[in-house]
């Protein structure tokens, strides 16, 4: 199982945020340069660790707890 923490890596890595930044309640729209180019290169980045996100469930990623929630599913 992949923890939070390793998602919460991965993402920060991808976006080049600070990990700190990104909690459950972070709104991804607000981080800095994010844009629909930044959420596909995030969404392979995700997959690279195993979480795959369909593309039609992409535009539902609104915060980083999304990203954690649908991990869990």
């Amino acid at each position: 199982m992949i923890t939070d923490e390793q998602i919460r890596q991965a993402v920060a890595r991808e976006l080049k945020v600070p990990p700190a930044l990104l909690l459950r309640d972070t709104a991804l729209h607000t981080l800095p340069g994010f844009d629909s180019v930044q959420l596909l290169m995030l969404m392979v980045a995700l997959e690279e660790i195993g979480i795959k996100i369909p593309t039609t469930e992409a535009a539902n990623l609104r915060t980083f707890g999304d990203i954690l929630v649908f991990e869990r599913k």
